[in-house]
């Protein structure tokens, strides 16, 4: 058997299809992804196509904050152009918020006008009306001063001092009391604008749903009915009886509009700036709660066709209908649009307001509103540079009615896996049969037409992922170079008298040294002989001592392969099978570390285990000597191969070593020191300082409270500890009681666990698992945004109100409300939990504790001075 596997591996074919296996994997992860983006990217600067002109864009710009002030502006300005275009567009589509009410400060200044008026006694006899009166002057002489709008104020004004007053009273306080209602009409904006998105007729709003980053669903907050009526109700599923239709994007959340535009719009289609993290993607159609809800485009291209809701067909895993129009999407529903190089600019909305832009530009088009200055809206990496969310709905539009967007056909699966069976075999058998320089030409040639083929399929709109194949020639040629060069190598040193000694004599140094691997590797460049085979024999006992069991096997099949019969080498083998397991349990890690029936103490790496120190979520401690240094050392183990599919476990274990890395350059008094990493038996470790202590645990309980002035200095030494972390590039991620080793009697802190957190985060997170404890993370950790140092001080806040009080800030019965709680509810005032905590303590931890990171302490040294200034620590 061991020589058939030889002669297999040894066929240049084979190693071809290994490579082109290798990938078309890497292809189907996405791993090759930018380099499939960047030639994406190059297609849509290379070929131009025509836009049209049936969109237009009015943009929010630097200009238009300039001259009508900074953002928000009243919406009353807003009305004002929706006024100017509602004769003109066909459709008015705005990516603008609607979500909370908008009041003006001149409405405040009004109601205390009307609330004097209507509490006066203008029926007492005449003197006491003109003293009313009076009073009532000067407070309009005081609204002028405070008024923005003072021509409204200047009408009342001029009425009263030119009316017959006392004589016709009467109907002089009627006329006045309509002005008045007149101008609180004027004064609501937010009326005004709902009036005028009711008169256009053809207004449409974006929605932000926020969509699930995996494919863990739960039901989200129910919607108002406002919002539930423009769902989409004309859905084909073809395969709803099994229950096999591809979904589209699911979405957790949503904030909606407020009732008062909603019910005057023609529409409401989802549009979430904030997530729009791959613009080259862009779903048509979402999932919240059961019900299915059109995207902004695929609104707006709806209602140009004069079509509603009812009239958008959507077959689910196939395509979108829109009457004459058929859109082929993914079986997700998701498009990718193509960007337009040359369009028409945005037009400046000042311009637009004031005439310098005329109105019938705009007559039978698209007209988009939006901002597109940086620090109000995201700008997004698409292949013709950084645009804002409004453009890219722009091109999105576009590319739908053009019918310009690309799609991944259905049989791109078998066209890949065709050509990596066509390429692998001209790779593996007709490249090795031709000289060099014939063989360089014809793998140029055949990438050549790979190139040409990929462009081709996308200028029909579709995309096929060819990079595997392409890269399968280059990779493919230089491997089998490698191996020729490799074999010419070994058969020369092999041959060779010193060579065979000096091999001989580097294996029995290393071996003398604990490097085992390096002793194989040397041992295996000598010739098989009884004499080497004796110390592979004694290199596999070494393997066997060390409980690796899988390496004293390779060892062993190495010597059936070349003498079947040594020693008791067969019976050995088949010894090791029976104790090898695919993974390690939990249990088979415990009993590999445990001592033999002969109290011999077990070894990991080149430590000797000495005992057990405790068990956490993420792996088990041990107490362990160091050979070497003879020194006591606390080893944590983690289990990758438990923790990680087989597929992931290869990244899983280069992740974990250069995050072991990371931490072990952290060089603070209050971090554990990291002395080592290593993997045994697919089991990692890591040996760092041994501290006599416990962790803080014991002192979150309600009856067990440090005093108080100890949990502020615990806070400063964990914050300047987070600060000079963050200045050397490492997040933790999760700060916690567990993590943070405390001993009472010398008054000691170390944090632990840096890095760790990192290792296992992807594949955690690939399966809806939150890695941790949520009740410490940060609404950006929950929300799986990118991180800073800043995350670590809100988790930090948690800790300190926990150890203060005895309780968590935010607590919940589900995952899905204490991730709400976290992100949106503020915390319960900690001096109403416990009285004695001075206020300057209270305003510390209310600063950790912000939802938004720009609010709270932007590193661990503010953090660290504002708990020695509430505590007094400030050293002289």
């Amino acid at each position: 058997m061991n020589n058939i596997q030889e002669k297999i591996w040894s066929h240049d074919w084979f190693i071809s299809l290994i490579i082109g296996i290798i990938l078309f994997i890497m292809a189907q992860l996405n791993l090759l992804q930018p380099i499939e983006q960047a030639l994406y990217d190059a297609h849509i600067r290379w070929f131009n196509r025509a836009a049209g002109d049936k969109v237009a864009v009015i943009a929010i710009d630097e200009r238009s904050l300039a001259q009508l002030g900074d953002w928000p502006w009243s919406r009353t300005t807003l009305a004002q152009l929706i006024d100017l275009l509602s004769p003109q567009a066909q459709v008015i589509g705005t990516t603008l918020p609607f979500n909370h009410f908008q009041t003006e400060r001149g409405l405040v200044y009004f109601d205390e006008l009307v609330k004097f008026y209507t509490h006066s006694k203008l029926l007492n006899p005449l003197p006491k009306q003109l003293e009313q009166l009076n009073t009532f002057f000067k407070k309009l002489s005081e609204l002028r001063t405070r008024q923005s709008n003072k021509q409204f104020i200047k009408d009342i004004d001029e009425f009263y001092r030119n009316s017959l007053f006392p004589h016709e009273l009467a109907d002089t306080l009627t006329t006045f009391e309509d002005k008045l209602q007149a101008i609180r009409i004027d004064l609501e904006s937010d009326q005004q604008l709902a009036t005028s998105f009711k008169a256009a007729g053809q207004v449409v709003l974006g929605m932000p749903f926020t969509l699930a980053q995996t494919n863990y669903e739960e039901p989200g907050p129910d919607l108002p009915n406002y919002i539930t009526q423009y769902r989409l109700k004309n859905i084909r599923d073809q395969f709803e009886q099994y229950n096999l239709t591809p979904q589209p994007p699911t979405a957790i959340n949503a904030s909606s509009p407020l009732a008062i535009f909603s019910e005057n719009t023609t529409g409401i289609g989802y549009f979430n700036a904030e997530q729009l993290t791959n613009p080259r993607q862009i779903p048509l159609v979402i999932k919240y709660n059961q019900a299915y809800f059109p995207s902004l485009p695929l609104l707006l291209a709806a209602k140009s066709l004069h079509l509603d809701n009812n009239q958008i067909e959507i077959s689910l895993g196939k395509g979108i209908r829109l009457e004459k129009l058929t859109v082929k999407t993914e079986p997700s529903l998701q498009i990718r649009p193509f960007f337009y190089r040359h369009t028409p600019p945005p037009d400046s909305f000042v311009d637009v307001l004031t005439g310098r832009v005329p109105i019938q530009k705009y007559q039978g088009k698209i007209v988009l509103l939006g901002i597109t200055v940086r620090h109000y809206t995201p700008f997004h990496s698409t292949p013709i540079g950084e645009i804002p969310s409004i453009l890219v709905l722009a091109h999105t539009l576009r590319s739908l009615l053009n019918q310009d967007f690309f799609t991944i056909p259905q049989w791109a699966t078998g066209l890949q896996i065709s050509l990596l069976l066509l390429v692998t075999a001209n790779v593996g058998l007709l490249l090795p049969h031709l000289r060099r320089r014939q063989a360089l030409i014809m793998g140029l040639g055949l990438m050549g037409v790979l190139y040409l083929l990929y462009f081709s399929l996308l200028n029909q709109g579709l995309l096929v992922q060819l990079m595997h194949g392409i890269l399968l020639v280059p990779c493919g040629y230089l491997a089998l170079q490698i191996k020729q060069g490799i074999i010419a190598y070994q058969d020369a040193f092999r041959s060779h008298p010193d060579a065979v000694e000096s091999n001989r004599l580097l294996g029995l140094a290393f071996q003398g040294q604990g490097q085992l691997d390096m002793a194989f590797e040397k041992f295996r460049l000598c010739p098989p002989d009884n004499a080497i085979m004796g110390l592979l024999y004694n290199l596999a006992l070494d393997y066997e001592r060390k409980r690796q069991w899988r390496r004293a096997s390779a060892v062993y099949r190495y010597m059936l392969n070349h003498i079947p019969h040594f020693r008791d080498i067969e019976q050995r083998l088949e010894r090791l099978n029976r104790l090898r397991k695919p993974r390690l349990s939990r249990g088979a890690i415990n009993d590999w570390l445990s001592p033999e029936d002969n109290n011999d103490k077990p070894i990991l790496g080149r430590y000797q285990i000495e005992k057990l120190l405790g068990k956490g979520a993420m792996g088990t401690v041990y107490l362990g000597k160091d050979s070497k240094l003879n020194r006591l050392v606390a080893i944590k183990t983690l289990p990758l191969s438990q923790e990680f599919e087989a597929e992931g476990l290869q990244e899983a274990t280069i992740r974990f070593f250069r995050e072991a890395a990371a931490a072990g350059r952290l060089k603070h008094p209050n971090i554990v020191s990291i002395y080592d990493a290593g993997e045994e038996q697919d089991l990692a470790f890591i040996s760092m300082e041994f501290f006599k202590g416990g962790n803080l645990v014991p002192y979150t309980q309600s009856d067990n409270l440090l005093a108080i002035p100890a949990v502020v200095k615990i806070g400063v030494y964990i914050a300047e500890a987070l600060d000079y972390a963050h200045s050397q590039g490492v997040v933790h991620r999760d700060i916690k009681p567990a993590n943070i080793m405390y001993n009472p009697a010398t008054d000691q802190i170390k944090m632990t666990d840096f890095g760790i957190a990192r290792i296992t985060d992807s594949n955690k997170t690939k399966t809806g698992i939150i890695l941790g404890t949520p009740s410490y993370m940060s609404p950006e950790q929950l929300a799986g945004k990118s991180l800073d140092g800043r995350t670590d001080l809100f988790s930090l806040g948690v800790m300190l109100y926990q150890l203060l009080t005895g309780i968590l800030p935010f607590q919940a019965d589900s995952m899905a409300t204490l991730m709400f709680k976290i992100a949106n509810e503020p915390h319960p005032d900690i001096i109403s939990i416990r009285p004695d905590i001075p206020p300057c303590l209270k305003q510390v931890v209310d600063i950790a504790l912000q939802k938004n990171a720009q609010d709270r302490y932007q590193n661990g040294a503010q953090l660290a001075q504002a708990l020695r200034d509430c505590g007094n620590l400030n050293e002289d």
